[in-house]
């Protein structure tokens, strides 16, 4: 196989696995993992949540997170077919839509439930469970776009 071929299939692998990883793991929070937490007490709910968000950085999410995005303008680059160009393209803006919410949104409630709230008091996990899930559906809505956008570009030869 001659090596660009290779690399365009290898980009498109790359951009479909971590697409639907991210997805997949957004929305198993938003289906289950945030509605067992919110049903547990406040204090039991804010530990854990806690420890989630230290637990999962690691490189493996970090490949699969901001490398979705990369993959898929790579396989944009170099895709031998222009009509899977621009789904490879979009594929790659709405991975970005899963990047963008994470870090103006999800990060900073994060942070707020580490230290409390706005006014330094605990943030109540009722509230920051509300906000949290409501941006980390839409990172969801866009992974799951995004696999859409990648399916059809390899169906256009991509």
């Amino acid at each position: 196989m001659a090596l660009l071929p290779l690399l365009t299939a290898l980009a498109a692998v790359a951009a479909l696995l971590s697409a639907a990883l991210t997805a997949g793991l957004f929305a198993a929070f938003s289906i289950a993992v945030m509605p067992a937490l919110n049903a547990e007490p406040p204090a039991v709910a804010t530990a854990t949540m806690r420890r989630i968000n230290k637990v999962i950085l690691r490189p493996t999410f970090f490949v699969a997170f901001f490398g979705g995005p990369m993959f898929a303008a790579v396989a944009a680059l170099l895709s031998p077919r222009a009509a899977a160009v621009p789904f490879w393209v979009a594929a790659s803006v709405l991975l970005l839509g899963s990047v963008l919410p994470t870090m103006a949104r999800n990060v900073p409630l994060n942070r707020a439930l580490d230290r409390g709230g706005a006014d330094g008091g605990p943030m109540p996990f009722g509230d920051y469970v509300r906000a949290w899930t409501f941006w980390n559906d839409l990172r969801a809505l866009a992974g799951l776009a995004a696999v859409a956008a990648i399916a059809v570009a390899l169906t256009r030869g991509g």
